[in-house]
């Protein structure tokens, strides 16, 4: 890129090595991250950021209640973005995750209980879109009366395929009269890489 002259003075391109004149990337060639001739603001690099890295949250929108020695499937029935495309990560009618785009994710999983003598296990599975099981990981807390909540969680990294989904379940082993309650389940997931 070659500038006018201003004046008597030229203004020469800038390189790794000398100060000079550059043209600033738009978002979209920052985002491509192929041109080596034009430099990145703020602005554009948050653009590129943004394509790189998404947080979703996937919420149950109601209280679900638990009897002793059962276990249930936990639809997600709200999923927010709050950073990166929307259509990246959706619900199905089943209320599992569904991944759009692969990536490798970070995971992160709780719920707020409370319960009568018993343990609850939080289960999170994760499967290719060919039914494969890619992950399946767990965590278990003990209740020791009901005015106990608890906030089990876990974080994990998982490269999700395009098509695979999560789903989390829940089991309470107490006694056939002990009530489980699940006040508020999250999980969070951040892609990190593509």
């Amino acid at each position: 890129m070659t500038m006018p002259q201003s004046g008597l003075h030229t203004h020469p391109d800038a390189t790794t090595e000398d100060s000079g004149v550059i043209e600033l990337a738009t978002e979209a060639e920052a985002v491509a991250g192929t041109d080596d001739e034009r430099a990145v603001t703020p602005e554009s690099m948050q653009a590129w950021g943004t394509s790189k890295i998404a947080l979703h949250r996937a919420t149950l929108s109601s209280n679900h209640t638990v009897q002793g020695g059962t276990q249930i499937v936990m639809p997600f029935s709200v999923l927010n973005t709050e950073i990166g495309s929307a259509s990246d990560v959706s619900l199905n009618s089943s209320g599992e995750m569904v991944f759009a785009r692969s990536g490798l994710y970070q995971l992160r999983y709780g719920t707020s209980v409370s319960g009568v003598h018993g343990g609850i296990y939080l289960e999170m599975k994760a499967h290719a879109a060919d039914n494969t099981l890619l992950r399946n990981r767990g965590v278990t807390s003990g209740l020791a009366d009901s005015s106990e909540n608890l906030q089990p969680q876990f974080v994990d990294f998982l490269w999700m395929p395009t098509g695979g989904r999560i789903t989390c379940e829940v089991a309470f082993h107490g006694n056939g009269g002990a009530v489980c309650s699940m006040a508020r389940t999250e999980l969070s997931v951040m892609r990190i890489a593509d």
